[in-house]
């Protein structure tokens, strides 16, 4: 049995899915840089999984769930699964609130406290093609808000889903190790938060101490003893100890629990929303665009392949320290590595062949015959930059893009940042600037309505919408 296939079996036996252009080139540079002339076919395994905590696996595009996960109402995810860690936060209380702890050390008692002293961890996973939601259904032990991002984590089923979250408890997780380079500052849970409020990012993320965020510091030790710890929240809501439910009154008690647990996050995070984005812009006007609540835009992260040389913990890939093709890793290796070209796409696709393609594309560019239809999410400015989604149509379907906030600067003459000025100035009374905002207003309107053109879309999976990105 050849070295490459040899190492597939071994991985796959520990449910990390490798691609094969990656597995190669991998081993390849191991044996140039990091093993010895007479290495064991254990220390290319251990040099291999040391590279692969490193790595961002949304290059590789390996894909290991079920499909559609986020939309799945009931489900159980039955196998073990090898994901990274995108980002983590605790829901349980205000983002704002918990931003002005961690970077300002607040005095507890200094301003409003929360009845809950518990923490709920949601965290965002991704298998480098489908990202999918898990939180702390149970306290775990293994997890904290100062992982890594980019760090590997096995989850072993069955797992519940429910509302299209993972809800996990401590046997059902543990934490491989590593990260990815790129994820470290942008992911860092201070920056999670900022990013969130629109707040700027801290370039040295703060190791955020959890005692800062626990209102009453007699509580702390009592931090793993109840089930979905924001049942804090709801106290008029009785809680249900009898172990002895049937299947029925246990579905029940879960389902029960989870919108419990919605209806607190969304109640937590209202005003903070609205601090985080502008008036919608065709307020205050007579153009007639619908009116439609704009959701919170995912954050975008980027990253390469590459290979690292330097220390690192030990880590074991196995579940038993007994099992003999155990791993225990000592150090880990970096070199850059081409990334592999993608087959070349037909020049237009039809709308109806993009949206029965989507589920599968985890990244590209694709260019569509686009006829406007509608405004789906009216402009505003979210994060310094323009946030519009539109539906375009041709004759097999309609889908909604997003725009690129340059290609809305194209058509309305102002980037975000002039078009808020021209926006404030008009607040306090400017005539002038009301008159440039209306007339860029009734451009980008014109401009829309007379849409019907060739247009260049990438689909990314960490996005709701296709990105418009050029009108050709």
């Amino acid at each position: 049995m050849d070295e490459v296939t040899n190492l597939e079996i071994f991985f796959k036996s520990h449910q990390v899915h490798l691609s094969r252009i990656w597995l190669e080139s991998c081993i390849n540079w191991c044996k140039e840089e990091n093993l010895p002339p007479n290495y064991s076919i254990n220390q290319l395994q251990v040099n291999v999984f040391e590279q692969w905590l490193l790595l961002d696996l949304r290059d590789l595009e390996v894909p290991c769930l079920p499909p559609n996960l986020s939309s799945k109402e009931k489900f159980l995810l039955p196998e073990n699964y090898t994901l990274q860690l995108m980002q983590i936060v605790d829901i349980s209380k205000p983002k704002f609130w918990q931003l002005q702890r961690i970077r300002s050390s607040i005095p507890k008692n200094h301003e409003q406290e929360f009845e809950n002293t518990k923490r709920v961890l949601q965290l965002t996973l991704t298998d480098g093609v489908q990202d999918v939601e898990a939180m702390e259904y149970k306290p775990i032990k293994c997890l904290n808000i100062n992982l890594s991002p980019g760090i590997k984590i096995r989850l072993m089923g069955p797992i519940q889903i429910r509302r299209g979250r993972l809800l996990l408890e401590e046997q059902q997780v543990k934490v491989l190790g590593g990260e990815v380079d790129s994820l470290l500052i942008s992911n860092a849970t201070e920056n999670v938060l900022a990013k969130f409020l629109n707040q700027p990012l801290n370039p040295k993320p703060t190791i955020i101490q959890e005692s800062l965020l626990i209102d009453n510091a007699n509580e702390t030790g009592d931090a793993t003893t109840n089930r979905l710890n924001v049942v804090n929240f709801a106290s008029s809501t009785p809680k249900v100890n009898n172990e002895n439910l049937d299947d029925f009154e246990d579905d029940f008690k879960i389902d029960e629990e989870i919108e419990m647990l919605i209806e607190v996050e969304r109640e937590l995070e209202q005003s903070e929303s609205n601090r985080k984005k502008t008036p919608d812009m065709f307020d205050d006007t007579d153009l007639d665009f619908e009116n439609i609540d704009i959701p919170n835009p995912p954050i975008p992260t980027t990253s390469n392949i590459s290979f690292r040389n330097n220390s690192t913990g030990v880590i074991s890939i196995s579940d038993s320290a007994e099992e003999e093709n155990s791993i225990e890793l000592i150090k880990t290796s970096k070199q850059n590595i081409p990334n592999t070209p993608k087959p070349s796409l037909p020049v237009i696709w039809s709308i109806e062949k993009l949206l029965k393609t989507m589920s599968n594309i985890s990244n590209g560019k694709f260019k569509i015959r686009g006829k406007f239809k509608k405004v789906k999410e009216k402009m505003c400015v979210v994060e310094d930059d323009f946030h519009l989604v539109i539906e375009v149509e041709d004759s097999t379907g309609s889908i909604p893009v997003k725009f690129l906030g340059s290609v809305v600067s194209e058509l309305n003459g102002y980037t975000a940042e002039e078009f808020m000025q021209l926006k404030d100035e008009w607040g306090k009374g400017n005539s002038e600037a009301k008159s440039k905002a209306l007339q860029a207003l009734e451009k980008l309107k014109n401009r829309l309505t007379e849409l019907d053109n060739v247009l260049e879309v990438s689909i990314k999976s960490n996005e709701n919408f296709p990105i418009l990105l050029k009108i050709l």
